[in-house]
């Protein structure tokens, strides 16, 4: 057999890969490929990433080749030494699961002439998701 009629070869198959690997090695990839492109508009190569987290340059190798598993505290300190930030999104149903958190603030400004100032219509949508139709209310 040669490598020209490798696929030719009745006996020749792709292995099982399960929902479950491909999911685990689509997040390795996406995570390992955003660092890269992340390290090359910082102009920093391996070697010096490794001298900013105190690490050897094998080991950032082994972490940005998916040989090394990579944990969310690396992530981190390599989005750190980057001048990035790092975040992780969990999806179900193309949503994210999160919960939006109102940044802290010292003070909030409010103007309290709008009180005494006639009610604006307020227009309320609301979209059923079983047939796509709307409805439109004006609410005074």
């Amino acid at each position: 057999m040669t490598v020209d009629n490798t696929f030719a070869d009745d006996n020749f198959g792709f292995p099982y890969i399960s929902e479950r690997e491909m999911a685990s090695e689509r997040l390795v990839f996406n995570a390992t490929e955003d660092i890269l492109l992340t390290m090359q508009d910082a102009g920093v190569n391996k070697c010096d990433l490794a001298k900013k987290l105190g690490k050897s340059a094998s080991h950032v190798s082994q972490l940005l080749d998916g040989t090394r598993n990579m944990t969310l505290k690396t992530l981190s300190d390599i989005s750190y030494a980057l001048g990035a930030e790092a975040r992780v999104v969990i999806l179900k149903n193309g949503c994210d699961v999160s919960y939006p958190i109102v940044p802290a603030q010292k003070h909030y400004v409010t103007n309290l002439n709008s009180f005494m100032d006639e009610p604006k219509p307020v227009i309320k949508i609301t979209i059923k998701p079983q047939n796509r139709d709307y409805e439109i209310n004006v609410a005074q």
